[in-house]
Protein backbone atom coordinates (compact mmCIF):
# COMPACT_ATOMS: atom_id res chain seq x y z
CA UNK A 1 0.00 0.00 0.00
CA UNK A 2 1.25 3.48 -0.79
CA UNK A 3 2.31 5.94 1.90
CA UNK A 4 -0.54 8.38 1.15
CA UNK A 5 -3.16 5.67 1.54
CA UNK A 6 -1.45 4.48 4.72
CA UNK A 7 -1.55 8.03 6.15
CA UNK A 8 -5.24 8.37 5.29
CA UNK A 9 -6.13 4.96 6.73
CA UNK A 10 -4.17 5.60 9.95
CA UNK A 11 -5.87 9.00 10.36
CA UNK A 12 -9.31 7.46 9.83
CA UNK A 13 -8.60 4.73 12.39
CA UNK A 14 -7.41 7.27 14.95
CA UNK A 15 -10.48 9.44 14.31
CA UNK A 16 -12.68 6.39 14.93
CA UNK A 17 -10.99 5.85 18.32
CA UNK A 18 -8.80 2.94 17.24
CA UNK A 19 -5.36 2.46 18.82
CA UNK A 20 -2.86 2.21 15.96
CA UNK A 21 0.38 0.26 16.40
CA UNK A 22 3.36 0.43 14.03
CA UNK A 23 5.74 -2.54 13.71
CA UNK A 24 8.76 -2.50 11.41
CA UNK A 25 11.23 -4.97 10.02
CA UNK A 26 13.02 -6.39 7.03
CA UNK A 27 11.09 -9.71 7.13
CA UNK A 28 13.54 -11.37 4.75
CA UNK A 29 12.79 -15.10 4.86
CA UNK A 30 9.76 -14.71 7.08
CA UNK A 31 10.12 -17.03 10.06
CA UNK A 32 8.30 -17.98 13.26
CA UNK A 33 9.94 -15.22 15.32
CA UNK A 34 8.58 -12.64 12.89
CA UNK A 35 5.08 -14.08 13.24
CA UNK A 36 5.35 -13.98 17.06
CA UNK A 37 6.61 -10.37 16.95
CA UNK A 38 3.71 -9.23 14.77
CA UNK A 39 1.11 -11.21 16.73
CA UNK A 40 2.34 -9.63 19.98
CA UNK A 41 2.47 -6.16 18.39
CA UNK A 42 -1.13 -6.62 17.33
CA UNK A 43 -2.19 -7.10 20.97
CA UNK A 44 -0.84 -3.62 21.83
CA UNK A 45 -3.69 -1.90 19.98
CA UNK A 46 -6.67 -2.38 17.70
CA UNK A 47 -4.94 -1.83 14.33
CA UNK A 48 -1.48 -2.95 13.21
CA UNK A 49 0.45 -1.22 10.46
CA UNK A 50 3.56 -3.11 9.41
CA UNK A 51 6.33 -1.16 7.70
CA UNK A 52 8.70 -3.32 5.63
CA UNK A 53 12.15 -1.95 4.84
CA UNK A 54 12.56 -1.59 1.08
CA UNK A 55 15.36 -3.32 -0.77
CA UNK A 56 17.94 -0.52 -0.47
CA UNK A 57 17.20 0.06 3.22
CA UNK A 58 17.29 -3.68 3.93
CA UNK A 59 20.66 -4.01 2.18
CA UNK A 60 22.04 -1.16 4.32
CA UNK A 61 20.78 -2.86 7.49
CA UNK A 62 21.54 -6.50 6.68
CA UNK A 63 24.67 -6.26 4.53
CA UNK A 64 25.86 -7.69 1.22
CA UNK A 65 23.58 -10.15 -0.55
CA UNK A 66 20.51 -9.06 1.35
CA UNK A 67 17.65 -8.99 1.12
CA UNK A 68 17.16 -12.38 -0.46
CA UNK A 69 13.47 -11.72 -1.17
CA UNK A 70 12.38 -8.49 -2.94
CA UNK A 71 10.43 -5.91 -0.90
CA UNK A 72 7.17 -6.36 -2.82
CA UNK A 73 7.18 -10.10 -2.09
CA UNK A 74 8.13 -9.59 1.56
CA UNK A 75 5.28 -7.09 1.90
CA UNK A 76 2.81 -9.56 0.34
CA UNK A 77 3.89 -12.29 2.76
CA UNK A 78 3.53 -10.00 5.78
CA UNK A 79 0.14 -8.78 4.51
CA UNK A 80 -1.07 -12.38 4.43
CA UNK A 81 -0.59 -12.71 8.18
CA UNK A 82 -3.73 -12.28 10.28
CA UNK A 83 -2.05 -9.73 12.57
CA UNK A 84 -1.42 -7.11 9.85
CA UNK A 85 -4.14 -4.63 8.94
CA UNK A 86 -1.98 -2.66 6.53
CA UNK A 87 1.53 -3.04 5.09
CA UNK A 88 3.69 -0.26 3.69
CA UNK A 89 7.23 -0.37 2.24
CA UNK A 90 9.72 2.36 3.18
CA UNK A 91 13.35 3.14 2.30
CA UNK A 92 14.46 5.46 5.10
CA UNK A 93 17.18 4.23 7.51
CA UNK A 94 14.91 4.93 10.53
CA UNK A 95 11.17 5.05 11.10
CA UNK A 96 11.20 8.69 12.24
CA UNK A 97 9.36 9.94 9.15
CA UNK A 98 6.81 7.12 9.33
CA UNK A 99 6.13 7.96 12.96
CA UNK A 100 5.41 11.56 11.93
CA UNK A 101 3.23 10.53 8.99
CA UNK A 102 1.25 7.72 10.60
CA UNK A 103 1.11 8.95 14.22
CA UNK A 104 0.64 5.52 15.81
CA UNK A 105 -0.09 5.31 19.52
CA UNK A 106 2.58 2.60 19.85
CA UNK A 107 5.83 1.86 18.01
CA UNK A 108 6.39 -1.88 18.55
CA UNK A 109 10.00 -3.02 18.37
CA UNK A 110 11.08 -6.66 18.21
CA UNK A 111 12.59 -8.17 21.37
CA UNK A 112 16.33 -8.63 21.10
CA UNK A 113 16.89 -5.59 18.85
CA UNK A 114 18.50 -3.47 21.54
CA UNK A 115 19.94 -0.78 19.24
CA UNK A 116 16.79 -0.37 17.13
CA UNK A 117 14.58 1.41 19.70
CA UNK A 118 17.31 3.97 20.35
CA UNK A 119 17.34 5.13 16.73
CA UNK A 120 13.77 6.45 16.79
CA UNK A 121 13.31 6.96 20.52
CA UNK A 122 13.72 10.76 20.34
CA UNK A 123 11.18 11.06 17.51
CA UNK A 124 8.71 8.80 19.33
CA UNK A 125 9.08 10.78 22.55
CA UNK A 126 8.63 14.11 20.72
CA UNK A 127 5.42 12.78 19.15
CA UNK A 128 4.25 11.19 22.43
CA UNK A 129 4.33 7.71 20.91
CA UNK A 130 4.87 4.78 23.26
CA UNK A 131 7.77 2.48 22.36
CA UNK A 132 7.02 -1.14 23.32
CA UNK A 133 8.98 -4.36 22.95
CA UNK A 134 7.00 -7.15 21.30
CA UNK A 135 7.62 -10.84 20.74
CA UNK A 136 10.48 -12.88 22.13
CA UNK A 137 14.24 -12.57 21.68
CA UNK A 138 15.18 -14.20 18.40
CA UNK A 139 16.27 -17.78 18.72
CA UNK A 140 16.89 -17.92 14.97
CA UNK A 141 17.44 -14.76 12.99
CA UNK A 142 16.99 -14.61 9.21
CA UNK A 143 20.67 -13.67 8.85
CA UNK A 144 21.63 -16.96 10.56
CA UNK A 145 19.36 -18.93 8.25
CA UNK A 146 20.79 -17.20 5.16
CA UNK A 147 24.32 -17.98 6.32
CA UNK A 148 23.49 -21.66 6.95
CA UNK A 149 22.01 -21.96 3.44
CA UNK A 150 25.06 -20.27 1.92
CA UNK A 151 27.43 -22.57 3.81
CA UNK A 152 25.56 -25.66 2.63
CA UNK A 153 25.52 -24.56 -0.99
CA UNK A 154 29.17 -23.46 -1.25
CA UNK A 155 31.24 -25.72 -3.46
CA UNK A 156 33.55 -27.96 -1.47
CA UNK A 157 37.33 -28.12 -1.93
CA UNK A 158 36.96 -30.92 -4.50
CA UNK A 159 34.57 -28.90 -6.71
Amino acid sequence: MGREVARERAAAWRAAGEKVVLATGVFDLLEAGDARYLATARTLGTRLIVAVYGDDAAARLEGPGRPVVPAADRARLVASLRAADLVVVFEEPTVDRLLEELRPAVNARPAGHHSAPVREHAAARALEIEVAIAGEPEARASRDLVERVRERTRPGPDA
